[in-house]
């Protein structure tokens, strides 16, 4: 997707997205916080053409492969700067040092600053792994939320993506996909079904946004187009 610039952000390196959050990776011009499970999901919009990634941890996975392959990394908060966690420094290169256009987040667990999220108010997206508004807000995520969802006895559950706003997973819904849940299956199995949603939702709704197919009503709620 040419002409789109992103950084990724993360913060713990997982093997599955009940553990805690760690790496992924979006299209060009973002800045994006992710799960390691999602990291290479993105490889079809040129992941390894992110301008930076950001972690909260020093020596993860997602930071590991960013270096790697040459993607500058970032760390925030970083516990070494006690006046704002770097969040100066983070937002002067996300902006003026690498013209990042669009955030990224995918199982970033830490509040977002409202510096950031008004830096980027229609270009910060997040996946949740439930159907918002049910099963979200603070405390609500990983396995935390599948946990929920079979204790709530709810036959369906599912992924969502919306942009970011000031309030945990309270901002517009752009997109949902949904799976069964059986009256047999454990948290873990509710888990990997999402997975495998969240890995072909969050593409698609990643390339709408850089390809600027995401349309805004007069009643502030995004739409993607479709192009026929």
């Amino acid at each position: 997707m040419p002409g789109c610039r992103y950084a990724f952000s993360d913060v713990a390196v997982t093997t599955t997205s009940s553990s805690s959050p760690s790496s992924s990776c979006g299209p060009s011009h973002l800045a994006t916080d992710a799960a390691d499970p999602l990291f290479p999901t993105f490889s079809g919009f040129d992941c390894l053409g992110a301008q930076v990634l950001v972690s909260d941890k020093a020596g993860c996975g997602a930071t590991e492969f960013a270096s790697a392959h040459g993607i500058p990394c970032l760390r925030y908060p970083d516990p070494s700067v006690e006046k704002d966690k770097g969040l100066g420094r983070l937002l002067e290169e996300l902006g003026e040092t690498h013209g990042v256009d669009y955030v990224l987040l995918a199982g970033y667990m830490k509040f977002i600053p409202p510096e950031l999220v008004r830096s980027y108010p229609r270009e910060m997206l997040n996946i949740h792994p439930a159907l918002l508004p049910s099963f979200g807000g603070k405390g609500c995520y990983g396995m935390n939320v599948h946990e929920k969802v079979v204790d709530s006895g709810v036959r369906f559950t599912g992924a969502t993506v919306h942009f970011v706003n000031e309030e945990y997973d309270k901002g517009r819904i752009v997109a949902q996909a949904c799976v069964p849940v059986s009256p047999e299956d454990s948290p873990e199995d509710v888990a990997s079904k999402v997975l495998r949603r969240e890995h072909e939702l969050y593409p698609d709704v990643v390339a709408a946004l850089c390809d600027g197919r995401i349309v805004w009503r007069e009643d502030g709620k995004p739409v993607i187009s479709t192009v026929l």
